[in-house]
């Protein structure tokens, strides 16, 4: 396989976009119906609008507690890795070799 990595950063904004364009509709049509004339007489006696909103209220917040978390631990771990980076830096540096020192008996 051939890992482009132009590819692969456009693959992941195509994504980023249907995520963001997908969360917009949804949040649109949430305000959109938010105050609707009710039909009690559709599927089962419920009002299809009710349900579809209710529906799209529960995406909503399952997304946004698994992004809070994602981001949470990508913090995380990129902060962890920035300090084990300048630790090792720090230990590396102490190196006779790093140091440049000459060593003769």
């Amino acid at each position: 396989m051939n890992n482009n990595p132009a590819r692969n950063r456009i693959i992941a904004f195509a994504f980023l976009a249907c995520f963001i364009v997908v969360s917009i509709l949804s949040n649109m049509f949430f305000i959109d119906h938010f105050e609707h004339e009710h039909d009690h007489n559709g599927v089962n006696g419920g009002c299809a609008t009710c349900a579809t909103i209710q529906i799209t209220e529960n995406i909503l917040k399952q997304l946004s507690i698994f992004f809070i978390g994602a981001l949470f631990t990508i913090a995380l771990l990129y902060s962890a890795i920035k300090i084990l980076k300048a630790a090792n830096n720090y230990f590396l540096s102490s190196t006779p070799v790093m140091l440049k020192s000459r060593m003769n008996n």
